[in-house]
């Protein structure tokens, strides 16, 4: 699954949002995460 994907389907319209809150969780932006999956 993409980020856009993801981000569409847990309700975000815009990437910069859903970067900041899910960087704010996790502590690594969206990209950085999946590269390490």
């Amino acid at each position: 699954m993409s980020v856009g994907e993801v981000m569409r389907t847990v309700g975000y319209a815009n990437r910069g949002h859903f970067a900041t809150a899910f960087k704010r969780r996790f502590g690594v932006n969206p990209k950085t995460y999946l590269s390490k999956q």
